[in-house]
């Protein structure tokens, strides 16, 4: 059986202090409200839920506190380490909201990339915004550049395009796959020898891929791929090629 995450309810002891700042939060972080009151809202984003209500007044007197048994705090994704820093300055800091452990900053401890702020609502429930690079590239493959083409089946495929060449010869199978650094080291090693190279993307960086070479590129700044591109150039690849297209 497989199971994902289909809704969190967080009881809140003053709606009228808490209901406005999560809907606030959650609009900001693109959640649409699909139920509401004075003492709850409900709010979705497509896949998960999140229902904010009003704690009874039989348990108020409960404190809540994060170290305790339950609920330690909830964390969302965002896909950039800027879309961490936007979220500071455009919501955390215009509501004033208390940040904790001097973050925004790096979690090398929890994962290389890690990125994320801390802060707490009105009854101090921890919540995170992180950015967390993926392990998974996507990439494109031709399947006519493999020396065996029987490698693409250590690739999920998502989607295949071939080329329009009048000739059944001249066409292209050109594959859409997600890739682990793994399976793209021993692409390297597999594709054919000159006029060829294959390439990947997750984030800002970029890689591309030849005959038992790999350029690790930005995505963003097109000025440093002038080594690969001079390289790709020295394998006779035509240069209206070597555009690394990553959509």
């Amino acid at each position: 059986m497989k199971a994902s995450l289909y809704h969190i309810q967080i009881n809140v002891h003053d709606a009228k202090r808490s209901l406005p700042f999560y809907k606030r939060l959650f609009a900001y972080l693109g959640y649409k409200i699909i139920d509401e009151s004075s003492g709850h809202i409900g709010v979705s984003n497509g896949t998960t839920d999140f229902w904010i209500i009003e704690t009874e007044k039989a348990h108020k007197e409960k404190e809540y506190h994060r170290k305790g048994t339950g609920l330690n705090h909830i964390a969302f994704r965002v896909s950039s380490k800027q879309d961490v820093d936007t979220f500071v300055k455009e919501f955390l800091k215009k509501e004033k909201t208390k940040i904790l452990y001097d973050t925004p900053r790096d979690y090398p401890e929890y994962k290389k990339g890690y990125y994320a702020v801390f802060f707490e609502d009105p009854d101090r429930v921890k919540i995170e915004v992180a950015f967390v690079p993926s392990e998974i590239y996507i990439g494109l493959i031709i399947e006519e550049s493999l020396e065996d083409p029987r490698i693409l089946n250590d690739f999920k495929k998502l989607d295949v395009e071939i080329t329009k060449d009048r000739k059944p010869e001249d066409r292209w199978h050109i594959y859409t796959v997600e890739a682990s650094q793994k399976n793209i080291e021993k692409l390297s090693k597999g594709i054919k020898l000159k006029l060829w190279f294959a390439h990947f993307w997750r984030e800002n960086e970029l890689l591309v891929v030849f005959p038992n070479k790999i350029f690790t590129l930005e995505r963003s700044n097109e000025n440093n791929w002038k080594e690969a591109i001079d390289y790709g150039l020295a394998q006779g690849i035509p240069r209206k090629q070597l555009n690394f297209k990553s959509n």
